[in-house]
């Protein structure tokens, strides 16, 4: 094998080892980003928040259904308790009015650049009991830790979460995490691991017969 036909092979090994690794570590990425339910996580971040009321952003799961990116997801707040609490999911328009003119805290998402921010609403103290609003397609209620899980399948437009601290508090702390049953992932996962193991293997096997022709040739 001639210098220049052996550079060649060199790079062309290299490339086959570089899209090898590329799709391996995808795959890798992906199988730590689903739960042991085989569901995407893409968010999963903790919050804590002054004020009675607390109100996160508002989440549309019909957007993401278009196309059949996916076929459902969830939307888990895990609240880490203390004082007597209220949390719900209801329409963000029947939000926006049952608020209307209280005081809250709005709850934005992580971004790249910082994590979850808050925003102080003025105005008057909560009067209603939330529990009795007959906005809320999922609820929970309760002192000490509580779990409020909503099942968006099927729902249409956007849908905001509420905690409410019933006796009042300095500050209340959870976490919010979003699952997605998304078709094939399972085998999309594995497939791109396989293939990148696959290809990882293949490109050391031709940098090492690549190395003894050169050797046999000197």
């Amino acid at each position: 094998m001639t210098q220049g036909k052996r550079i060649f092979a060199y790079l062309g090994e290299g490339l086959l080892a570089l899209v090898a690794l590329a799709l391996l570590l995808t795959g890798l990425t992906l199988l730590a980003m689903t739960d042991d339910r085989g569901r995407f996580t893409v968010e999963e971040e903790d919050f804590s928040a002054e004020g009675d009321v607390l109100v996160g952003d508002s989440w549309d799961e019909s957007v993401y259904r278009v196309g059949g990116v996916i076929e459902s997801s969830e939307v888990r707040v895990e609240l880490d308790g203390g004082s007597p609490l209220f949390a719900g999911f209801a329409a963000k328009e029947d939000v926006e009015r049952f608020l209307e003119g209280t005081a809250h805290t709005l709850v934005h998402r992580a971004t790249n650049a910082q994590g979850p921010t808050s925003e102080a609403v003025a105005g008057a103290k909560l009067a209603e009991d939330p529990a009795q609003a007959d906005i809320w397609v999922a609820s929970v209620e309760g002192q000490g830790p509580q779990s409020l899980v909503l099942d968006a399948a099927g729902l249409e437009g956007e849908y905001v979460p509420v905690v409410v601290n019933l006796e009042g508090g300095d500050s209340t702390s959870g976490s919010l995490a979003t699952y997605y049953e998304v078709p094939f992932l399972g085998t999309v996962t594995w497939s791109l691991i396989g293939v990148g193991l696959v290809g990882l293997a293949g490109s050391v096997w031709l940098v090492v017969r690549t190395r003894r022709k050169a050797v046999s040739a000197a």
